[in-house]
């Protein structure tokens, strides 16, 4: 029992300092765009786009965790069900636990605006990680590189990918050299679906239609070619 309580303690403590850590971190971020970016509610459209950050890098986490099972195939292929669907549950638990690490964007966001404003960015926060974990899946498949490679891909990858979206900043106010490159990039129709279902004026996004086709598109897209080029990875039909 003892044990049991000091890590439990442990837990605690990483999970405080994580906070701690992206509260600042994010907030000094957030005053220096705030300055640049001139949209009503700004504390809560960046608010939102933290809550998206946080799913595309739990996303990674997914992908490298399972990136590591190629270890212990023979396991998998004794488990009595579809590779695919255990990859779908992976997905569907960790999209839930990521709440949890995502909870000071979440609760200022209940704070200032209440449910409106927090569920969107809960339900931005998962379509990012199904987005990132997808990506990840099926280019550690594809690719077969090391997971630690995979870590190392998104860090130096994520800066652009947010960059050139309308997680951190509207549409209108992206430079002209940006524009074609946020056009392309699914995330931003993921950040302006959230924020037009949080009632932010719809000049400042996308046609809200054309935002929901395109996110939908994308990721039942690319959860459908990650689940079946897992399974197909797990059963051995890919050259190893």
């Amino acid at each position: 029992m003892a044990t049991y309580l000091k890590n439990r303690l442990r837990i605690k403590t990483a999970l405080l300092a994580f906070w701690a850590e992206g509260a600042f971190s994010s907030t000094i971020i957030a005053l220096a765009l705030s300055f640049m970016v001139s949209v009503k509610d700004y504390h809560l459209y960046y608010a939102t786009g933290v809550a998206i950050f946080l799913g595309m890098s739990y996303g990674t986490i997914i992908a490298n965790e399972l990136g590591w099972e190629k270890e212990w195939e023979l396991y998998l292929l004794t488990i009595p069900t579809r590779r695919a669907s255990i990859l779908l549950a992976r997905i569907t638990a960790w999209s839930l636990v990521s709440l949890i690490y995502a909870m000071p964007p979440l609760i200022a966001l209940f704070v200032f605006s209440g449910l409106t404003q927090a569920m969107p960015a809960a339900l931005g926060l998962i379509m990012a990680l199904v987005l990132s974990s997808t990506i990840g899946i099926i280019f550690l498949t594809i690719t077969k590189i090391h997971p630690l490679s995979l870590t190392a891909l998104h860090a130096a990858i994520m800066p652009l990918v947010t960059r050139f979206s309308t997680a951190t900043y509207p549409r209108v106010a992206a430079p002209a050299y940006a524009q074609p490159a946020i056009t392309l990039n699914p995330l931003a129709y993921i950040a302006d679906l959230v924020r037009y279902l949080q009632g932010f004026p719809t000049y400042l996004l996308v046609d809200p239609g054309l935002a929901l086709t395109v996110t939908v598109g994308v990721l039942l897209g690319m959860l459908s070619i990650a689940l079946h080029l897992y399974e197909r990875r797990v059963e051995g039909v890919i050259a190893k």
